[in-house]
C-alpha cells in the first residue's frame, strides 16, 4: 500500500509510520526532515509492504515529532493519526493522511489545538509565542502561559496601564503574598497654574484625564507681578493684567529714564548715548551732552577742573593779544590773579581768574595770540586756561623757568626726592648740585677735590598731570658761602579748549639753568644743578598742531663750579623753548668744572664734571618734564612732530597723544 502524508505551514522534524496486523505483527519506519523529497509540494509518500505471514487487516499509525536522534524520531509527539486498512490481494491500497500542525506566523512555534501538541497560543502573530517577554500594559497573553498583563508574575512592579487617565505611574502591584498582581496608579493631583486668577478648586476628567480649574470672576483683584502696572484685575480667562504706570521723564536732554519693572517700578535714569555731543539746555546753561550725561559747555570731561562750576557771565570775554613780542609780553600772575599788558599796549578788558583748589583758572570765551606776540604766565600757582569756544595760538605761551626763577607753578612744595640734591663742601672745594627730576631723572653733580659726591639727581615719576604740577629745582652747589643756586623747575600749564585748539608756535614749560659757583682763595663753590622741565597739558575737542608747533618741557643745564682768584663759574642754560636739543652745560673762563647738559628729546641730562684743586664741581643737568596731548573728537598732528630732527614741528619730550 502507499501512504501519502501532506502537511501545511509547519514542516515536521521527523515522521514515523507504524503498520500493525490483526495478529499483532508490527513494523515501522522513521523519516527525518532532511530525507523529505518533495518539500515544495509539502508531501511525503511512504510505501508499506505486507509480509506473507501477516493478515490483510492492518492498522496504520502516522505520528509527527519535533525532534530526532540519529535515524529515529524522538521528542514530543506533535500529532497522531491512526487508520484501519484492508490490503487487497491483487491491488495497491491508498491511504491519505493530512497533518494538522501549523506555523502560519512562521515564528517556529506550532499552534496549540486539542489534537496538536503545539505551544503557540496565537499563530496569527509572530510576536505571540512562548519565551516572548510579557507586555504588562494591556490584557493580551504574549508568552502563551495563560496569564496576561499584571496576572503574569514577571510583570510584578513593572509599568502598566490601568486605563484610568486620572492616574499616573501605573504599576503591577500585589495586594498580598498569594494574590495575582493588578495594575494600580497614583491619582493625578490637579494644581491650578497659579492662584492669581484661579481658585484652589480643581478636578480630573475621567474620560480624558484633563484637569479642570475654577476661574476667579472677571474683574477680581490680582497681582500680575509687574511693578510697572497698577489696578491689576483678572480677565475671567485666567490672566491678570494692569494699567501701565505713566512714562518716566528724564531730568534733562542728556539722559533717558525707564522704569525698573523687574524690581520696584521706580524710574531709573541713565546716560543716553545717542545724545552725546548734541546740544542741550538746562536752567543755568546751554551746552552739549557729555559722555557722563552732564549738559556742559565742554563736550568732554576736562582734567583738573569742572567747567560748569564757573558762571557763564565770568567766561564771556575774549582774549586777543595783538601787540608786544616774546620779550615784551602780556603777563598773567597766578599769585595775585592780575594781568600786566606788554609795554606800550593798551590794557583791554581781560577775564577775571578764580582759584579752584591749587590752580588759578582763567575762563576765556575765545583765545587768540597773533604771530610774534606772547603771553607769559608767572606766579606760584599752576594755571589752567579754560577756553569755552576756540583757541588759536599763532604766537607764544611761555610758562618756562628762567635760571633760578621758577615757571608758573614750578618748584612745587611736593617735589621731595624729585628735587636735585645739594653738593658737599670739603677741603675748600664744593661738589656740584644735582639736577631736578620729573618726567626723567636729573643728573648728579660733579665730585669735589676730596671726591665727595655731588648732589644726587632728582627722581622721576610717571606724571599724568592729574593733578597739574610743574617741574622741580636743581640742588645748590657745595660751599660755605659760594655755592651756585640750582635752576628752577619749569611751569605747570593746562590749556583746556571746548572747541578747536590750534597751536602754530611755541608753548613752553622748560626748566631753568643753575647758577655758577663763586670762587675765593678759601671757597671754590660747586655749580648749581639744572631745574627739570614742567608739566604741559593740552586738551581740546579738536586738537590741531602744525609744522611750526613747538611744545617743550626741556630741562635746564647745570652750572660751572667756581675757581680761584674769585672767578664765578658760568651759569647753566635754560631748557630750549623751541628745540629738541639739550641745553649745554655752563662752561666759562672760570677754572671750575663744567656743568652737565639738560635733558631733552635729543638726549638725556649729563652729570656735572668733577672738580679738583682750586675748582668746584659742575652741577648736573635737569631732567625733562611731562607733556600730554588729548584730542577727544579729532586730532591733526603732522608727521614732523614725530621726526627726530629739529625741522618743522618739535615736541620735547615726545609724547603719545591720546586721540580718537
Amino acid at each position: 500500500m502507499r501512504v501519502s502524508i501532506s502537511y501545511g505551514s509547519y514542516t515536521p522534524e521527523c515522521i514515523r509510520v507504524i503498520a500493525t496486523d490483526s495478529l499483532g505483527n508490527a513494523a515501522e519506519t522513521h523519516i527525518l526532515k532532511d530525507k523529505f523529497l518533495h518539500l515544495d509540494a509539502q508531501l511525503l509518500t511512504v510505501a508499506v509492504f505486507r509480509k506473507q505471514d501477516w493478515t490483510r487487516e492492518l492498522s496504520i499509525e502516522v505520528t509527527s515529532h519535533d525532534f530526532s536522534d540519529g535515524d529515529r524520531c524522538t521528542g514530543t509527539v506533535i500529532e497522531r493519526h491512526t487508520a484501519p486498512v484492508t490490503v487487497p490481494a491483487t491491488d495497491i491500497e491508498y491511504l491519505d493522511v493530512m497533518l494538522l500542525a501549523r506555523d502560519d506566523d512562521h515564528d517556529t512555534y506550532i499552534q496549540r489545538t486539542d489534537t496538536v501538541a503545539g505551544t503557540d497560543c496565537d499563530d496569527t502573530k509572530a510576536s505571540v509565542h512562548p519565551d516572548q517577554p510579557e507586555a504588562c500594559t494591556g490584557d493580551r497573553d504574549l508568552d502563551c502561559d495563560g496569564k496576561a498583563g499584571c496576572a503574569d508574575p514577571e510583570c510584578v512592579n513593572h509599568a502598566c496601564d490601568d486605563h484610568d487617565p486620572c492616574t499616573l505611574n501605573d504599576r503591577c502591584t500585589t495586594r498580598g503574598t498569594d494574590s495575582t498582581a493588578e495594575c494600580v496608579g497614583t491619582l493625578k493631583e490637579c494644581q491650578p497654574p497659579d492662584l492669581v486668577c484661579y481658585t484652589q478648586e480643581s478636578s480630573c476628567t475621567s474620560d480624558t484625564g484633563e484637569c479642570v480649574y475654577t476661574l476667579k470672576d472677571l474683574g477680581a483683584t490680582c497681582d500680575d507681578s509687574n511693578a510697572c502696572t497698577q489696578n491689576d484685575r483678572c480677565n475671567g480667562a485666567g490672566s491678570c493684567a494692569g494699567e501701565l504706570l505713566a512714562p518716566c521723564v528724564a531730568s534733562d536732554a542728556c539722559h533717558r529714564s525707564e522704569r525698573n519693572c523687574p524690581s520696584n517700578g521706580t524710574c531709573v535714569e541713565s546716560v543716553d548715548g545717542s545724545k552725546v555731543n548734541t546740544p542741550c539746555t538746562t536752567s543755568i546753561r546751554n551746552g552739549v551732552c557729555r559722555t557722563d550725561g552732564v549738559c556742559s559747555s565742554f563736550p568732554y570731561i576736562p582734567s583738573n577742573f569742572d567747567p560748569n562750576s564757573i558762571p557763564e557771565a565770568d567766561r564771556s570775554l575774549d582774549v586777543h593779544i595783538q601787540c608786544g613780542n616774546t620779550t615784551n609780553t602780556f603777563i598773567f600772575d597766578s599769585g595775585n590773579l592780575s594781568w600786566t599788558p606788554a609795554q606800550g599796549c593798551v590794557l583791554p578788558t581781560l577775564p577775571t581768574a578764580t582759584v579752584i583748589g591749587d590752580f588759578a583758572v582763567v575762563p576765556i570765551r575765545n583765545l587768540i595770540i597773533d604771530r610774534g606776540r606772547a603771553l607769559r604766565l608767572t606766579g606760584p600757582r599752576p594755571v589752567i586756561l579754560a577756553v569755552y569756544e576756540d583757541a588759536t595760538l599763532s604766537g607764544d605761551v611761555l610758562a618756562n623757568a628762567r635760571l633760578v626763577t621758577a615757571g608758573v607753578g614750578g618748584d612745587r612744595t611736593t617735589c621731595g626726592t624729585l628735587s636735585g640734591g645739594d653738593g658737599v663742601f670739603s677741603r675748600q672745594e664744593g661738589s656740584g648740585g644735582g639736577g631736578g627730576g620729573f618726567g626723567t631723572p636729573g643728573a648728579a653733580g660733579g665730585l669735589n677735590v676730596s671726591t665727595n659726591p655731588g648732589g644726587q639727581g632728582g627722581a622721576a615719576v610717571a606724571g599724568t598731570l592729574e593733578p597739574l604740577v610743574g617741574g622741580c629745582p636743581g640742588g645748590t652747589g657745595g660751599s660755605a658761602n659760594n655755592g651756585g643756586t640750582g635752576g628752577a623747575g619749569g611751569g605747570a600749564l593746562q590749556l583746556a579748549v571746548a572747541g578747536t585748539l590750534r597751536v602754530e608756535n611755541w608753548v613752553s614749560v622748560s626748566g631753568g639753568g643753575g647758577r655758577g659757583g663763586k670762587g675765593s682763595p678759601n671757597d671754590k663753590g660747586g655749580g648749581g644743578g639744572g631745574g627739570s622741565g614742567g608739566g604741559l597739558l593740552l586738551e581740546a575737542f579738536r586738537l590741531e598742531l602744525t609744522d611750526q608747533t613747538k611744545l617743550t618741557a626741556n630741562g635746564g643745564s647745570g652750572a660751572q663750579g667756581g675757581g680761584i682768584q674769585g672767578k664765578t663759574g658760568a651759569s647753566g642754560t635754560d631748557g630750549s623753548l623751541s628745540s629738541k636739543e639739550p641745553a649745554p652745560g655752563g662752561d666759562g673762563q672760570s677754572t671750575g668744572a663744567a656743568g652737565g647738559r639738560g635733558g631733552a628729546e635729543g638726549g638725556a641730562p649729563n652729570a656735572g664734571k668733577d672738580g679738583g684743586d682750586n675748582a668746584g664741581g659742575g652741577g648736573g643737568g635737569g631732567g625733562v618734564g611731562v607733556i600730554w596731548l588729548h584730542g577727544f573728537g579729532s586730532c591733526n598732528i603732522p608727521q614732523s612732530c614725530n621726526d627726530a630732527d629739529n625741522n618743522g614741528c618739535n615736541i620735547s619730550p615726545k609724547t603719545t597723544p591720546d586721540c580718537p
